[in-house]
C-alpha cells in the first residue's frame, strides 16, 4: 500500500529536525575539539627547550630560531639576543658521547612556562655557547610563552635562558668564584681625577666625560697559574641599562695607581689594584659586571 503524502511530509519533517539538532550540537563540540585537541601545542615547553639547545649547540642556529618567541625582546644571559646572534663562534666537532639533558622541572601556568634542565655536556664540554665554555655540567632556566592563534593553532616559544650555573648575582664588596678556586672582588667604585700634571693623567678627558676607578681584588686559591683580564673582564651599568668597558690599556687617559693591568696569578697569590672607566658626566653606576669565558657575576651596588 502506497504511502500516504502527508506521512511522507511528516517523516522528512522529522528527518530535517534531526539533521538541524545534530548540526546544531556539531558545531560547538567542533569547537571544543578545535580550541582544546586540535589547537594544543604539538611540543611540550621541555621538548621545545631541548630542540632549541641541540640545534643551537650544532650550530644551526637559523633552524634553532624557529624556536624563539620574537628576536627582539629574547634574552640570553641577561644580554639582548639581536646583539648576540651578530656572532657565530667556529668550533670543531668534537667526537665522542651524545650530550644527556635531564628535565629538572617544568611548570605551566596558561599562557607562560618555565622549565629547568641539566645537560651533562660530554662531547659538548668546551663549546662555546654564546661567549661560555660549557662545563661538564651546566643548569639551563627556560622561560616560554605561548604563542599563534585560534585558526593556526599554538606553540610554546622561548622568550628567556638563563644559568644558574653559569651567571650569578652579588653586591659590591662580596667575593665571587669565578673558576675553580679562584675568586673576585669589586671593593669599591668612584670618580677620580688627579691633577693634569700628574704622570697618571696621560691624554685630556673630553668635557662631556668624567674618570671612574674600580678597585678589584683577584685571588688565586688553586695550585696552579691563572690568568686574568682585568680591562675586557669588568663592565660598569646605568639604571637603563647602559654598558660601558674599560678602555683599552694602550687609549685610556687617566689611570690610578696601582693599575691591576692583568697577566699571571701564581699560586696562592693575590693581587688588587684599579681599573679605569670613561663614562658621560651624568653617568651614575647601578651595576658592576664581570664576565669571563667560565662565568658571569652582577654585582650590585645597594644594601
Amino acid at each position: 500500500m502506497a504511502m500516504s503524502i502527508e506521512k511522507i511530509k511528516y517523516i522528512l519533517n522529522k528527518a530535517l529536525i534531526v539533521i538541524v539538532v545534530l548540526l546544531f550540537c556539531l558545531v560547538p563540540v567542533s569547537l571544543l575539539v578545535k580550541t582544546f585537541w586540535l589547537n594544543r601545542p604539538v611540543l611540550s615547553p621541555f621538548e621545545v627547550s631541548l630542540s632549541y639547545l641541540q640545534l643551537e649547540q650544532n650550530s644551526q642556529r637559523k633552524r634553532a630560531e624557529g624556536y624563539l618567541f620574537d628576536f627582539q625582546k629574547v634574552e640570553i644571559f641577561g644580554e639582548r639576543y639581536p646583539i648576540l646572534r651578530n656572532t657565530i663562534w667556529a668550533q670543531k666537532e668534537k667526537k665522542g658521547e651524545e650530550p644527556v639533558f635531564e628535565k629538572k622541572e617544568e611548570k605551566i601556568n596558561k599562557e607562560k612556562a618555565r622549565v629547568s634542565l641539566l645537560e651533562k655536556t660530554k662531547r659538548n664540554e668546551g663549546l662555546i655557547f654564546f661567549g661560555f665554555k660549557l662545563p661538564k655540567e651546566v643548569v639551563f632556566e627556560i622561560e616560554l610563552k605561548k604563542a599563534g592563534g585560534w585558526k593556526k593553532g599554538y606553540q610554546w616559544k622561548i622568550t628567556r635562558i638563563n644559568s644558574p650555573t653559569l651567571v650569578s648575582e652579588g653586591k659590591i664588596g662580596e667575593e665571587k668564584e669565578i673558576k675553580e678556586n679562584v675568586f673576585v672582588k669589586p671593593i669599591k667604585i668612584e670618580e677620580y681625577m688627579p691633577l693634569a700634571s700628574s704622570p697618571e693623567v696621560v691624554g685630556k678627558l673630553p668635557e662631556n666625560l668624567k674618570s671612574l676607578t674600580l678597585e678589584i681584588e683577584y685571588k688565586n686559591n688553586s695550585n696552579n697559574p691563572v690568568g686574568f683580564y682585568p680591562f675586557s673582564e669588568w663592565r660598569v651599568v646605568d639604571k637603563d641599562g647602559k654598558e660601558y668597558i674599560c678602555p683599552p690599556q694602550t687609549s685610556a687617559r687617566v689611570f690610578r695607581e696601582p693599575t691591576l693591568f692583568g697577566g699571571k696569578l701564581k699560586p696562592k697569590e693575590t693581587k688588587r689594584g684599579y681599573i679605569p672607566f670613561e663614562v658621560p658626566k651624568d653617568f651614575s653606576v647601578e651595576e658592576i659586571i664581570f664576565k669571563n669565558m667560565e662565568k658571569k657575576v652582577i654585582f650590585s651596588l645597594g644594601e
